[in-house]
């Protein structure tokens, strides 16, 4: 697992497209520690010559001071559409747009990639 500096993670969202079209397969949240899986990184290019195959990870929020999570529904058709990223008072704030409807923002400490 590595921590992710600010650049690591603003280059890492745009190598993989922003998330687009990822599924989400799991959400676990223990105690200050959130950690979302993702089935496939590289799910945005799927189809096109520059998909190099399957690629799951993990998200891992450590430090969360707050989670908020505004969907209307859950379906096996949830996707991410996209994922932003920003940084206030060195509080890193991810949060991930879905698709069809919905959104889910972290405020944490730190954010590792597994």
């Amino acid at each position: 697992m590595m921590e992710m500096s600010v650049n690591f993670i603003k280059e890492f969202l745009f190598e993989k497209g922003d998330l687009h079209d990822c599924k989400i397969g799991e959400v676990v949240w223990r105690g200050r520690c959130l950690e979302i899986s993702i089935l496939d990184l590289n799910a945005n290019f799927t189809g096109l010559s520059e998909y190099s195959g399957p690629q799951p990870g993990r998200i891992i929020f450590n430090g969360v001071q707050s989670v908020r999570v505004d969907v209307s529904g859950f379906d096996k058709n949830l996707r991410i559409y996209e994922v932003l990223f920003s940084v206030e008072d060195e509080i890193k704030i991810m949060e991930f747009l879905l698709s069809p409807a919905g959104k889910l923002t972290v405020h944490s400490a730190e954010i590792c990639l597994d």
